[in-house]
Parts: structure tokens; sequence; C-alpha cells
């Protein structure tokens, strides 16, 4: 599923539930992203002398250049859902998916009863 479909979902989603549902959005293997598409750019930044690594990944079929960061940004601050990078193969954060909608859910009841008093 690339981003797009993920919109498409977030939308239907809404349609269905209406816009206080909770949503967790899973990346799964990043095993693949971090042995087969992964793109580390160094830089040093003019002022200092630390090294700077960020891990982008690149989408060989569409020709796009993604980066999982960019990806949790836009999922957390923009959309204000939960986000979890995993891979089922490593075990990785497999078990966070839970926890994350649990947190989500109860950010979004908390929300809703503050405004239900504030009105």
């Amino acid at each position: 599923m690339n981003l797009q479909e993920v919109e498409l979902a977030r939308s239907q989603i809404f349609e269905i539930k209406g816009k206080s549902a909770p949503i967790v959005v899973v990346v799964n293997k990043i095993d693949l992203i971090s042995s087969s598409f992964e793109q580390t750019v160094q830089h040093q930044p003019a002022n200092s002398s630390d090294e700077t690594t960020s891990t982008c990944t690149h989408n060989q079929h569409k020709s796009s250049f993604l980066c999982l960061e960019m990806v949790e940004s836009l999922v957390t601050c923009d959309w204000g859902h939960g986000f979890v990078a995993a891979s089922a193969k490593d075990n990785l954060n497999v078990t966070q998916v839970t926890p994350v909608f649990f947190r989500v859910t109860v950010r979004i009841l908390c929300y809703a009863a503050a405004i239900k008093v504030l009105e």
C-alpha cells in the first residue's frame, strides 16, 4: 500500500466512522527498507563537527523519494494519528501496534470529553 492508498483508506474510514475514528498507520517490512532500498545521506552542518545521518527510502517502481521520517511526521503531526514502523520478520515493534492504538483511542476520548465540558 502506498501513501495515496493510505490517504484513500483514511478518507473511507472517516466517511464511515467519522473524523474522530482512532487510526494507527503501520509501516511494515522496514527490514526490507533498511536492506534493499536504504539511502544514507550524511552531511556536516557548517557550524558543527557532528555528522548528521538521515535514512530515506527509494521506491524503485514509482521513482519517488520518500523518507520514513517524513511519513511519520505527516501521520502524527498533520493527521494526528498513531504511527508504528515495524518488521514482522525481525519481530521489531510488532507488539507496539496495540498500545499505540489504545493511546490514540484514549487521546480521542479525552479530547471529546473535554469538548463536552467546554460546551
